[in-house]
């Protein structure tokens, strides 16, 4: 069980580039893309920590729980967005150029 609780936010980073791409286009933020994924994680942390319950009366205790999973979030979403999302973008955008006419 302790195993699952610490795979969960990994996972979840995996998938949250995808969100602050769109985040990052409605609100046009195109330049504060590193402050906007940094702020998401610690976001999706805070909510790991708490939905797993491990937020406890200890303060010491409650903010490493959420430090752990912050940076479990924050590691998953940059190793996806550099191993799978940007490769498979550049591809997709490549492509679109090169159908696109030339004005």
């Amino acid at each position: 069980m302790e195993m699952l609780r610490e795979i969960i936010p990994f996972f979840i980073g995996l998938v949250l580039p995808p969100v602050m791409m769109l985040l990052a286009r409605i609100m046009r933020f195109e330049r504060m893309n590193s402050l906007l994924s940094f702020i998401l994680a610690i976001l999706v942390g805070c909510c790991v920590s708490f939905f797993a319950g491990e937020i406890t009366d200890s303060l010491a205790e409650s903010c490493m729980a959420i430090i752990i999973d912050t940076s479990l979030v924050y590691t998953g979403s940059q190793a996806a967005y550099r191993l799978w999302w940007k490769p498979l973008l550049a591809r997709r955008l490549s492509q679109q150029q090169v159908k696109s006419p030339l004005s």
